[in-house]
């Protein structure tokens, strides 16, 4: 089932939202360590679930996912909260890219098949 890119978004932040809530981020090292497969997987199922296969989805979940980060970041004033923005967005893209290789893999197999 293929759904508009909005609601794809949306989807991929409330099931990466339920795996990240209770996360351990001792240290910012560690919680970017932590957070790198979820945002890899995020804009996986944002790419993976939309009508386009385009893997700019997975740079727009990790974009609205890392929001709370860049308003928490400029309330303590703390540029450290920088690297999560350009992680997020980095490795969102990835999981985008490789949902959309997977998507022109499987449908290639499919018609191979007919």
């Amino acid at each position: 089932m293929r759904f508009h890119p909005v609601i794809s978004i949306i989807i991929s932040i409330i099931i990466v939202s339920l795996f990240t809530w209770n996360l351990p981020g001792t240290s910012l090292i560690n919680s970017l360590i932590l957070i790198v497969p979820f945002a890899i997987l995020g804009g996986f199922i944002a790419t993976f679930l939309s009508k386009n296969n385009k893997a700019v989805y997975g740079s727009f979940f990790g974009m609205v996912w890392s929001l709370p980060y860049v308003l928490y970041g400029t309330v303590t004033k703390q540029n450290t909260y920088f690297l999560f923005v350009i992680s997020f967005l980095i490795f969102g893209y990835v999981g985008g890219y490789i949902a959309s290789l997977l998507r022109v893999r499987l449908n290639n197999e499919k018609t191979e098949n007919l």
